[in-house]
């Protein structure tokens, strides 16, 4: 079919909410399947796939990814408007060539220039550089560390009766987190102080009752590696004892359903005793997809 034989209008339809798949199925192969065949259209669910693939069939595995290219805008009037972006332009590769709808009110967010006519006057020279170097900013900023600083606090009840009539504070806590991300590094510093107390007479005594925690955390990720240290030091106001904890964990991911894992560390404790342990983390997944006969690739 030649492109001038090519209308959007034949291509418009009404497609109503509920029939958008926005999040996947739990199982995924209970997803529909679309069949044409012998001049006729029917559906079915995928982990029937193998029904209609001939024997000795050439399998080619599309392992793309979906990249977050919708980009959206609101107003000042509130109105919405959206851009979707295609692949990079030629003449300046980090300016992306973009699908718009609404045009001229993106145009005029963008670049608010019209001719007499009130068409819209192509970017100039000195428009397209000043885009450019606001990407080259932002890729700058990429470069840079990042340091985040987190503060919080919590408040526990308890009641006797379970019930909110005899609901009353029973312990505080409050906890800071200091987090540095050097750049271009695949490793993370964390720093972390939390101060915890009781709020009722009762239990104002014994083992935690009221301590203070320091430590540090750091966690190095690669590829199918993940690797995290902790060391955090208590003192424990209630008894007036120091207790330390450490733990070193290692993950490594053997396939996508199988995770081996192995950890070593010590918990608050007035005891040296050394626990490790070691593990597989694994998933199982149902599939209903055989070949009569095995397939090239």
């Amino acid at each position: 079919m030649h492109p001038e034989n090519i209308f959007i209008k034949d291509y418009t339809y009404e497609l109503t909410e509920e029939r958008i798949a926005k999040y996947p199925l739990p199982q995924r192969d209970e997803s529909k399947l679309l069949i044409y065949k012998n001049g006729k259209i029917e559906e079915n669910n995928y982990y029937n796939l193998d029904k209609y693939i001939p024997s000795n069939s050439l399998l080619v595995f599309n392992n793309t990814k979906v990249v977050e290219a919708r980009l959206i805008f609101q107003k000042s009037s509130g109105s919405v408007i959206e851009l979707f972006c295609l692949e990079p332009a030629e003449e300046y590769p980090d300016i992306t060539t973009a699908m718009m709808q609404k045009k001229k009110e993106i145009v005029q967010l963008l670049a608010p220039e019209f001719d007499e006519q009130d068409n819209v006057l192509p970017l100039s020279d000195s428009a397209l550089l000043a885009i450019k170097d606001k990407l080259s900013e932002m890729e700058l900023l990429k470069t840079k560390d990042l340091f985040s600083v987190e503060l919080a606090g919590a408040l526990i009840g308890s009641s006797p009766t379970n019930s909110f009539k005899g609901l009353a504070s029973s312990r505080s806590g409050v906890w800071l987190n200091l987090r540095w991300s050097p750049a271009k590094s695949m490793m993370d510093f964390t720093g972390v102080a939390r101060y915890s107390w009781a709020n009722n007479t009762e239990a104002k005594v014994g083992k935690d009752s009221s301590f203070l925690d320091l430590g540090v955390a750091l966690n190095y990720q690669k590829d199918k590696f993940n690797l995290s240290l902790e060391f955090v030091s208590r003192n424990d106001y209630s008894v007036k004892k120091n207790y330390d904890r450490f733990a070193f964990v290692a993950n490594y991911v053997l396939s996508e359903n199988v995770i081996i894992v192995a950890s070593i560390g010590k918990n608050f404790s007035n005891v040296d005793n050394i626990v490790s342990a070691f593990g597989v983390k694994f998933g199982v997944s149902r599939s209903r997809v055989s070949l009569s006969a095995p397939a090239s690739r």
